[in-house]
């Protein structure tokens, strides 16, 4: 028999088994995450058409300049909307390569409505939209993440949206950021540029703890990171920190993928069956569904919740 030499084994071994050890082992799958923005073309707060633009242009703008893809859930008949505006903002986010849904016409919560109406907001809204820009596909997400607080609401709901083409756009994560947007506006508004700086700090660091719990949450129910659907807002508060918020989701090891990618992940083939009056994420109700322990959810920083009741009471909310 013949002898073979070390050189003739290395040779006869498959491929490999020739690699270093560290390039055999296979490296982890990205993180991925969807931004998706809800209230286009702005959320309610200041209606004059100079602050439309400017939250539409700053937003857009960083999408553009970072190619970051996105979402935009139209809500087109807000209170600060008018038809110019709608379309000069639809067609903005369009040319930033963003995908654009139904958030229906007024932002109706589906708990307190009669089925009938809201489903003709739903079609109202879509309306207005089809009007403003034309669309490659129809999605829709419901206000407050309400989907049907009754059995019958939610089927009639699904129905709906069933027969008129729609896919629902879920949400993995959700989170606080409403309320730093309502304090960093009014400091905004009265010119208080240090609290402002402490709202959007902390707002970060909320957005941060927020995506790792829901990162646990989501290798509690499937073993393993699913891609991540971000719940954000068309505010202020993001049209001058959106920046950050990519560069702490990068930092995290997330690549950006657009909400249709996202939705391709076997995972959400998964049925939604919550039933119930809570503003659910999707992981949330897939891990109540499985019997999954969910703790609770990251809450905005106890000086932050004082300061948004400290907004609502100076406008009489």
């Amino acid at each position: 028999m013949a002898k073979l030499t070390l050189a003739g084994l290395l040779i006869a071994l498959p491929p490999l088994l020739t690699l270093p050890l560290a390039a055999q082992r296979t490296a982890p799958p990205p993180r991925q995450v969807a931004l998706t923005f809800d209230d286009l073309p702005v959320t309610s707060g200041r209606c004059d058409a100079a602050h439309v633009e400017y939250v539409t242009a700053q937003l857009t703008g960083i999408l553009r300049q970072r190619a970051l893809p996105a979402a935009g859930l139209v809500t087109p008949a807000g209170e600060c909307t008018t038809p110019a505006m709608l379309q000069a903002s639809l067609e903005r986010w369009q040319a930033a390569g963003a995908v654009l849904g139904n958030h229906s016409a007024t932002h109706p919560d589906f708990n307190t409505t009669a089925v009938d109406a809201y489903l003709a907001n739903v079609d109202r809204a879509q309306r207005l939209i089809d009007a403003a820009v034309r669309t490659e596909s129809r999605w829709f997400r419901a206000p407050l993440l309400h989907t049907g607080n009754e059995p019958g609401k939610k089927a009639a709901l699904r129905a709906h949206l069933a027969a008129n083409g729609y896919r629902v756009a879920p949400v993995t994560v959700d989170n606080q950021e409403w309320v730093y947007a309502a304090v960093y506006a009014d400091a905004r508004r009265r010119g208080d540029a240090a609290l402002a700086r402490r709202v959007a700090d902390a707002y970060i660091e909320h957005l941060a703890e927020a995506m790792a719990f829901y990162e646990r949450l989501s290798i509690a129910v499937f073993r393993r990171e699913i891609p991540q659907v971000l719940l954000l807002h068309a505010n202020l508060l993001n049209a001058e920190h959106l920046d950050r918020v990519v560069d702490m989701l990068d930092a995290r090891g997330y690549e950006f993928v657009g909400m249709p990618e996202a939705l391709s992940d076997p995972a959400f083939g998964r049925e939604d069956s919550y039933v119930g009056p809570r503003g659910l994420s999707w992981l949330q109700r897939w891990a109540l569904e499985d019997g999954v322990p969910v703790p609770p959810e990251p809450r905005e920083a106890a000086w932050v919740a004082e300061a948004f009741r400290a907004v609502q009471r100076r406008v009489g909310r």
